[in-house]
């Protein structure tokens, strides 16, 4: 699936499903409940993909940062801040060990790639990382996905002979199929 990260197309296919104003709105919820009254004035998205949430969160006149390690992404998130009326700051970075001047409000990763810090060590340098950036009453938040998705009670498949959850995604005429494995 890494191939996924490098075609972004691809990949704003297999994500679409996605409601990423909800999701903002969120985000946003949750900063207010626990921000004593602040104003979020900066965000930045860990391991962003294309930044969508970022595009989001700045068309409601947030500062925001996206950073991910792929390349592809970057590009895409500077090609796309060309085009747009608000714009990302973009980071190619790892999201274990990034360093920044900037301090933001809210920090926050989405869509499992919490689970890409494979280490107990990948773990605590990204949580160093994410600390040193945030303000000193800053709010991280960590989406994952709930186990019964992975233990039954869900639409993925194995089939195939594959390892791994096969993902399948319907656009226009095609058919996307991901195989999400360890390996």
């Amino acid at each position: 699936h890494h191939e996924l990260y490098k075609n972004v197309e691809l990949y704003q296919i297999a994500f679409s499903y996605r409601d990423i104003k909800a999701e903002c709105d969120f985000l946003q919820y949750v900063f207010n409940q626990h921000s004593c009254g602040k104003k979020m004035r900066k965000s930045i998205e860990i391991a962003s993909g294309p930044a969508d949430h970022s595009f989001e969160l700045s068309s409601r006149n947030i500062n925001t940062s996206a950073i991910d390690l792929s390349e592809s992404m970057i590009g895409y998130i500077n090609s796309k801040n060309k085009k747009q009326k608000f714009v990302v700051n973009s980071i190619c970075d790892d999201m274990r060990t990034f360093r920044l001047k900037d301090q933001y409000d809210l920090a926050f990763i989405m869509l499992d790639s919490f689970s890409y810090l494979l280490t107990d060590q990948d773990v605590v340098n990204h949580f160093n990382s994410v600390a040193d950036v945030l303000t000193d009453d800053g709010i991280y938040v960590i989406e994952m996905d709930h186990p019964k998705n992975y233990f039954g009670n869900n639409n993925s498949s194995s089939k195939d002979g594959l390892d791994g959850i096969c993902w399948k995604m319907k656009f226009n005429t095609s058919l996307l199929k991901i195989n999400w494995n360890a390996t």
